[in-house]
């Protein structure tokens, strides 16, 4: 096969590639679209005031239009056709920042809620240590999963640490054995808690102090009113007597100021392990920061031991973070390996579509709404000249089109707008999931891609 030849058949691949991303990422939703505008506007209106559904009716009559029907419907279909991917476009080029969002938020009320459970039902109620032990446990094991991968992996594992989090080896071992010693130990409260909530705080927000847009405290404090809603029974704030009070405090109250103290410390730690189990799970742990490629996605390939492609991540300063690096990562594989490429836009066609359909839902819901009040309206009057007899709803049938018409009126746009909530809630559970498939793709195609391609 001369060089011509392999050409061609590249063109051949990039166009099937960019084809399918816009008929899956424009075209279907734009069908959406007006499929169910179609259905929940034009179908009620056609049945409200014009179409019988009396089946004893047959008609014979003939309009002699009968030779139009062919190219009629033909033009009908490609009028669709066009108009479906015009605005199919205009969902296909909103930002999916806004379902993505979403679709995290959603994925960290499930895993608190959860985790919530967890804790409630391990009866810890009466145990401010054993429930301080348990979570710390749990903070220790994220801790490892960053820290404690193998050496063969990387070229200097110390290295590799100090370059994300400011931490070698040592800092991160001299912390595990700090907190496992705090675990083992009978009084674990009485240990010096800023030393070691600051190092936690190193590993969460490395590079905090560059992070103008969202910072450490920031993000805290959006944990803090979540847990602390959460687990109202476990966690109590910690309200400081007056000088007044001081004077008046008994044994008994002095105690419980100290188990409140320790309940503040609990509630430290809970905030510490659910922010760090979200960077390594989703890549970030609040809305603020959900911008694509996320900024905590080497935490997520280091819980999952994929060093080596922590080389190519050179996203994880704030001030750095940008989807150029992705795009250009992307560019390259598309030049010189068109054929793997389709991987990647397989994927990214999935994600088009899924935040176009979302749109397409977001958009047209309180189109059903208004329409499902319109038509229901009529069924309400009735009711209401017949003196709430519910048995006028037994004429409701399609041999009386009469009635029938308004109740199958107000059906079309019902179904359309349940079918819109089920899809909007749906897909955000997993477009986050597909843009970190996106990333993790793309960077093993790029890791494996020959550098040095012959042309």
């Amino acid at each position: 096969m001369n060089k011509s030849d392999k050409n061609q058949g590249s063109a051949g691949i990039r166009l099937a590639q960019e084809l399918m991303v816009d008929i899956m990422g424009a075209l279907i939703p734009g069908v959406l679209f007006l499929f169910s505008i179609v259905v929940s506007g034009v179908f009620p209106i056609l049945t409200f005031y014009g179409l019988s559904f009396n089946l004893n009716q047959t008609s014979t009559k003939t309009t002699g239009l009968e030779f139009m029907q062919g190219w009629f419907w033909l033009v009908i279909f490609l009028t669709f056709l066009i108009l479906a991917y015009t605005i199919g476009l205009i969902f296909y080029r909103s930002d999916i920042k806004i379902p993505d969002k979403k679709g995290l938020l959603k994925q960290r009320k499930e895993f608190i809620n959860n985790f919530c459970k967890e804790l409630k039902n391990e009866n810890f109620e009466n145990s401010n240590k054993k429930l301080f032990k348990y979570v710390l446990n749990k903070l220790i094991q994220e801790i490892k999963y960053l820290s404690e991968f193998p050496e063969d992996l990387c070229e200097n594992k110390s290295k590799t640490l100090e370059r994300f989090f400011g931490m070698n080896t040592k800092d991160f071992e001299n912390l595990i054995e700090e907190l496992k010693a705090i675990s083992d130990s009978s009084s674990p409260f009485l240990s010096s808690e800023l030393k070691w909530k600051n190092k936690i705080l190193k590993i969460l927000f490395p590079h905090s102090e560059q992070d103008i847009e969202c910072s450490e405290n920031t993000i805290i404090k959006e944990y803090t009113t979540i847990i602390e809603k959460k687990l109202k029974n476990f966690i109590k704030k910690n309200e400081k007597p007056t000088k007044n009070e001081k004077q008046e405090l008994t044994k008994n109250e002095e105690q419980k100021l100290i188990k409140d103290k320790e309940q503040e410390l609990i509630k430290d730690v809970i905030i510490l392990y659910c922010i760090l189990d979200m960077q390594c799970e989703c890549a970030c742990a609040t809305a603020n920061r959900c911008n694509f490629p996320y900024i905590n996605y080497y935490k997520y390939l280091l819980k999952r031991n994929e060093i080596d492609l922590l080389s190519e991540v050179s996203w994880y300063l704030p001030n750095a973070r940008s989807k150029n690096k992705i795009n250009r990562y992307k560019i390259f594989i598309q030049t010189h390996q068109p054929k793997t490429y389709f991987i990647i836009t397989k994927n990214e066609s999935h994600i088009r579509m899924a935040a176009s359909s979302w749109y397409v839902a977001n958009t047209l819901l309180p189109y059903t709404i208004i329409l499902t009040i319109l038509f229901l309206t009529p069924l309400i009057v009735n009711l209401i000249f017949n003196k709430y007899n519910l048995s006028i709803f037994s004429e409701y049938s399609i041999y009386n089109s009469e009635n029938a018409s308004s109740l199958i009126a107000f059906l079309f746009p019902l179904f359309i707008f349940f079918l819109l909530i089920i899809m909007k809630k749906k897909i955000v559970t997993f477009i986050h999931y597909q843009r970190l498939r996106e990333i993790y793709h793309t960077l093993i195609i790029y890791k494996e891609c020959p550098k040095n391609n012959n042309k």
